[in-house]
Order: C-alpha cells, then structure tokens, then sequence
C-alpha cells in the first residue's frame, strides 16, 4: 500500500515541479505501468482493491466538491457584478457556449464513435447499434477533467492578465461536468430500459436458475449436516426454511430443465432461414459465456498457484499467465487460445547470456535482474513453470466443470474440447524441454507450496494463540528466508547435467561395494 500511494503522489509532484508536465497525465500513466507489472506481486489483492476504493471515494468526493464551490464563484460573482458589488471575468455570451460545448461534443462523441464503431468491434467484443448508443449518451465528464481545469485556474490566477482566461476555462469544463451528471447521468437508466439491454440475456438467465438450484441443494445438506452436531440440536427445522428461503422457489414451474429449454428451442428453429440463424447466434452466445466461466476458472486457478508460491509472483511467468487469460476473455468469441498467446510470448524473449552469466557471478541473489536480463537456463525455467501451471489449470478445471452441466452439454463438450487442444500443445511443448529441466522446475515448484503452506500454518497457530507473536515470527522469518532462496536461486542446465553424470560415475564405482 506504500508503495502505491508513494508512486501516485511522486509521480505527480515530480511531473509538476521538477519535469513541467502534466501531473494528472503522469499519474495515470504510472497507474497503467503499475498495473501491469506489479498486479501478480501483490501478496493481498483485496486489500488493494479495498484501500484504493476508498482513496477514490474520497478523492472524487473532494475533487466535486472543490469544482462545484469554483464554479459556483464564477456564476455568484457574475450575478453581484451586474449588481455592482463585484468584478466578475464571465460574460452572458459563455453561457450560451456553454451550452453549445454541451450539444457540440455529444455531437462529436457520437461521430468519433460511428466512425471507430468497426475498429472497436475487430479490437475485442463487438458493440451492438444500441451499446453505441449508450455509450455516446454516457461519456460523463468527471474528476480528471475538472483537476486540469482547477490547474489551470490557479496557474493563470498568477498571471492578472490570464485570470479571465482561466475563470473562462473553469467554468466551462465545470459547466460541462453539471450537465453530464446533472442530465446524462440520471437519464442513463431509463435510456437502457427502453433499449432493452438491462434485460439480462436469455443465458444469464439460465445461469443464474442453474446456480440458485445448486445453493438449494448445498443449503439443504448443511441444514441435515448442522443438525446433528449437539449446540444446532433440536432446532426446528420448518423455522429455518422459512428464514432461509428457497432462492429456485420463484423459478418452479417457470423454467424447465435448462437442457431440455435449449433442446426444444433448437428444435423449433429448425423450421426456416431465419429461425436457423438465431439457433446458430443462440448457440454462439451460450458457447462465448461458457469460455468466459471457463477461462475465469482458469484465471482463479493461476492466482491460486502465485498465491500458493507454487510461481514466484514477481516472475514473468505470473505475467504470462493471467495475460493469457485476460486475452481470451476479451475474445470469448473465438476459440480458446491462452496457451498460443503464452507460448507466442515464450518464444518471443530475448534472452543475454553473457549479462545472465554476470548477474550469476556479481550479484547471485539478485534475481530482479534475472528477470530483466533472462539467460537461456532461466528462460528454459520459465517454460517449464509456465507448462506445468497452464496443464494443472486446465486438467483441475475440466474436472470441476464436468461434475456438473451448467448449459447444453454438447456446448460445454465443445469448450473442453478446446481446452484439451490447447493443453496437448503445451503437453508437447513440455515434452521438447530436457527432463533434467523439468525435474528441477517441479522440486521447486513443489517447495515453494510446502513453503506457503508452513507459513500458513504458523499463521493458524498464532491466530489460534497456540504460537505466541515472538515465536511465530522467528518461525516465519525462517520460512521467508527460505522463499527469498528459492526464488533467488538462479539454474544452470549445464551444472545439473554435470551433477548428473558425477552422480552415475560414483553409483558405478559404488556399485561393487553395495553388492
């Protein structure tokens, strides 16, 4: 969390005062670098998510706030003016611009977006007539906006020939700010209803009865498994349900059985031209949905393994595959292709033998620049990480996914169909790597779990009061010694087929002894 909010404020401090920029720009383009390249090192994402929420809750809160009482100065001053009791810098004329800004750039908003509406769609997933629609009525102008104007106006403040200039700036982008949230903003809502798009699709409905069933069908086992332990006994249990209702009660006899729902509706479109084309766009739809719960399972098992220290999270490795899985989620239309973008990405590193040898000699625990100057032997590491990681993802979600058809089953077959291409080409490509790679990758694969898996249990103890605050820490200081080491620890392929041969000559020259 420091090391966020220290990069947010130097960023902008040092691109105001030191470099002459624009600090607002910066601090988004540090966001961005940020994001990209230290998301996978965070050890707790929620606290992330949590702690910036309520830093952008406070920020937007003070930000209107300040523009809302500026803005107000610019209007109260030109009504005293015309009373004769103050200066103003506004005239009647900046608020008829106002207004034509206002009508003027939805105007553009919407020409930029008709124009650009067939590159967006070969960009990622395709936008609906009516998607474009929404989006041109909902380009509000919000917090960065107002923060350049603010600037502005203080800059120009300085300058008393500037100062009408920058009033003139303030209010307009002020003004701008009022009417999109005071217009656009409200009538968003009804907008979408007549659109009809805040009706969830005909998938998602099916999606949601699917689930509500299954969260029946847990709660009615723990109920029975609740009421046999001695402090849940003799609850009754016709009280519960009426506290825990059925989330399914609503849909009974409204829904059928979803397969059978796609089966008929398959069936009955198989009549004409047209009737065929929403069977095919039907079908298209439920097997987009399927890829984006499919990879999104994906992408929770890959967290699992970063967080699991079975990948070192500050590895390109950790990068390459949640990329993969974002890439495949922006294009749920396609088949799935993770394991193309990550070997694309594998086979595209460059890699610096002689600054990789350097780092090995100089500096052997400093494994930051291994990453940023991979040698070959940590590159051919990293394919078997990433190998090994994408096949365990795959295989434990098709297991999970199979013990239950969530939508048509030949829709789900297709999907893992996919999934089983993708991981057979990662199988192969695993298969060309040298075994001594390999076996090195799992030993410390497998060490950095039982690492986690320490760590956690001295935290259980601790949080239970069996391990006192001073004992736990010199445990866990241990243990992260240890990660430190295994992350840190550079491979060499040539000394671990040395040590292989060293290991067979003594086993020959051992093996008369032993008989």
């Amino acid at each position: 969390m420091a090391v966020t909010i220290c990069c947010a404020f130097l960023s902008f401090f040092l691109a105001e005062t030191e470099l002459s920029t624009s600090g607002v720009l910066c601090v988004v383009s540090s966001g961005l670098v940020f994001a990209y390249a230290a998301w996978p090192r965070f050890t707790s994402r929620e606290t992330i998510h949590t702690v910036w929420e309520f830093i952008e809750f406070v920020g937007n809160t003070l930000i209107f706030t300040l523009a809302g009482l500026l803005f107000g100065d610019k209007c109260v001053r030109y009504l005293y003016e015309n009373m004769g009791s103050a200066e103003t810098k506004l005239e009647w004329i900046d608020f008829f611009w106002l207004i034509v800004v206002y009508f003027g750039a939805t105007v553009i908003r919407a020409l930029m977006i008709m124009f650009l509406l067939p590159l967006l769609n070969c960009v990622g997933q395709r936008i609906t007539l009516k998607e474009a629609l929404v989006i041109v009525w909902s380009g509000l102008r919000g917090a960065v906006g107002l923060v350049l104007a603010i600037i502005v106006d203080l800059e120009l403040n300085a300058n008393s020939e500037k100062q009408r200039q920058g009033a003139k700036i303030l209010f307009h982008v002020g003004g701008m700010a009022m009417l999109t949230v005071g217009i656009n903003a409200p009538l968003t809502k009804p907008l979408l209803g007549w659109l009809g798009l805040t009706k969830p699709p005909e998938w998602e409905k099916e999606f949601t009865v699917h689930f509500e069933k299954e969260l029946d069908q847990r709660t009615s086992a723990r109920l029975h498994q609740f009421s046999q332990r001695p402090w849940f006994h003799g609850a009754h249990h016709e009280f519960v349900s009426e506290l825990v209702p059925q989330l399914a009660s609503d849909h009974e006899g409204k829904h059928p059985d979803i397969r059978q729902r796609i089966g008929e509706a398959l069936t009955s479109m198989k009549g004409a031209r047209s009737s065929r084309r929403e069977a095919e766009n039907h079908e298209k739809n439920l097997l987009a949905r399927y890829r984006e719960v499919f990879m999104r399972a994906v992408e929770h098992q890959h967290w699992e393994a970063i967080e699991g220290g079975v990948v070192n999270r500050s590895s390109k490795v950790a990068r390459l595959l949640l990329y993969s899985t974002e890439s495949c989620l922006d294009d749920s239309e396609e088949p799935l292709s993770d394991w193309d973008v990550c070997q694309g990405m594998l086979e595209g590193t460059f890699t610096y033998p002689i600054l990789g040898a350097m780092w090995h000699t100089l500096c052997p625990r400093c494994y930051l620049l291994e990453h940023l100057f991979p040698s070959p032997s940590s590159l051919l590491l990293w394919k078997v990480y990433a190998s090994l990681s994408y096949i365990k993802a795959h295989v434990e979600v098709r297991e999970k996914l199979q013990e239950d058809v969530m939508l048509n089953a030949q829709v789900q077959e297709k999907v893992h169909q996919e999934s089983i291409a993708q991981q057979n080409k990662a199988t192969q490509f695993l298969d060309k790597l040298p075994i001594e790679a390999i076996d090195h990758g799992k030993a410390r694969m497998l060490a950095g779990k039982l690492l986690h898996m320490q760590s956690e249990d001295v935290r259980e103890l601790n949080r239970d009061g069996y391990l006192s605050d001073k004992g736990a820490s010199h445990i866990l200081h241990v243990i992260h010694a240890s990660q430190r080491d295994n992350e840190a620890f550079l491979y060499d392929i040539e000394d671990e087929v040395d040590n292989n041969e060293d290991e067979e000559e003594d086993e020959e020259i051992m093996a008369p002894l032993t008989r």
